[in-house]
């Protein structure tokens, strides 16, 4: 017959493994794929990947998807995609504060192009419509690297556009980097402006 003294430790270890298994969360990916292949089969579309998180003890859930178009196909066309992605976010049932997508072009000239969403936003319509201003931004010269986050906060907020030129390329400072954007775009009113002049690998 086992001793009594044992038991004490019984229910330690059983509330251990109910604890465990609690902290933890159903498994999302196959909902999480499914909203992959939708934005894979939009038009424009090149090559669309995600990478699920599931809920763990050291681990918040979180999704990321990473949607590469053909700068060919258009703003209107590849910004459809931003819109399909706030739509269908819901469907998957992960928190939209751990979700983000990032659009992008394929790096073809003359200026390659990123839009970064990260829900909640004010609406599709609203994010898709930020998404096609920001790429007015191909039209800057001389700067070679360009990239824009939806805004969080709707009405008042703006998006944020990031724009980074080379040193010796003919922008020297940020001022001249800034006044360039701004008379080659003609929303540059609409955007939260970070430009910087890189040398190297660093800021000049």
């Amino acid at each position: 017959m086992r001793s009594r003294r044992s038991l004490p430790w019984v229910a330690p270890l059983v509330l251990a493994g109910v604890l465990t298994a609690s902290c933890g969360g159903p498994d999302r990916s196959a909902a999480a794929d499914e909203l992959r292949v939708e934005l894979a089969a939009l038009p424009g579309v090149a090559d669309a990947t995600v990478r699920y998180t599931p809920r763990s003890l050291e681990l918040a859930e979180s999704v990321r998807y990473v949607v590469t178009v053909d700068p060919a196909a258009g703003a209107v066309i590849a910004c459809a995609v931003v819109a399909a992605f706030v739509d269908g976010l819901g469907g998957t049932g992960i928190d939209a504060d751990r979700a983000l997508l990032e659009l992008r072009d394929t790096g073809t000239p003359p200026l390659p192009w990123a839009f970064t969403v990260q829900p909640p936003v004010a609406a599709a319509a609203t994010a898709e419509a930020e998404c096609v201003t920001s790429q007015e931004v191909r039209a800057v010269p001389i700067a070679y690297a360009a990239s824009a986050e939806a805004s969080r906060d709707a009405p008042a907020g703006r998006p944020r556009m990031h724009l980074r030129f080379r040193g010796g390329d003919g922008v020297a400072t940020t001022a001249q980097g800034e006044a360039l954007a701004r008379a080659h775009m003609p929303s540059y009113a609409e955007f939260d402006w970070d430009v910087g002049v890189i040398c190297g690998e660093r800021p000049c």
